[in-house]
């Protein structure tokens, strides 16, 4: 939980430190549920940290993600941890790389894995995405909706 909430509070550097001292790849490694519930939180902390060594293992785990995520044809996986993984990877396409139209992409396919309410936070970013490409219609659509 403390990961999650450091990563959600944008305390990356604490948040590697959490995972790296608390939890460790190789539980991740052995327990599906828990590699898709903390990896992206991991994976977007790494790529935050300003280290570009962090960088590459962050986007390597990113790759490994969706790597599975796509290779899912059983349907396995569950929707909640494609959502987590689509939406974190959103986030690293907007704010890392800058990939904006990339960026809605992946936060509509995390919008996709759930019948939920869409989360406001999200859908503030997604605007922010759409005003960056220069959409502002869409922009202010999703900033109503949120």
């Amino acid at each position: 939980v403390l990961l999650r909430l450091e990563t959600e509070q944008a305390q990356y550097a604490t948040a590697v430190e959490t995972f790296e001292k608390h939890i460790g790849a190789e539980k991740c490694d052995a327990d599906t549920m828990l590699y898709f519930n903390l990896m992206p939180y991991y994976a977007v902390s790494l790529l935050n940290s300003g280290n570009a060594a962090q960088s590459d293992q962050g986007n390597a785990i990113f790759d490994t993600l969706l790597k599975k995520i796509n290779e899912d044809e059983k349907d396995e996986i569950h929707a909640i941890h494609k959502e987590q993984t689509y939406r974190w990877y959103a986030h690293k396409l907007q704010f890392v790389d800058h990939a904006y139209e990339d960026a809605i992409e992946y936060y509509n396919q995390a919008f996709v894995q759930k019948e939920l309410v869409k989360y406001p936070p999200v859908q503030m970013d997604l605007a922010q995405c759409y005003v960056e490409i220069g959409d502002m219609k869409r922009a202010q659509e999703n900033a109503e909706e949120a």
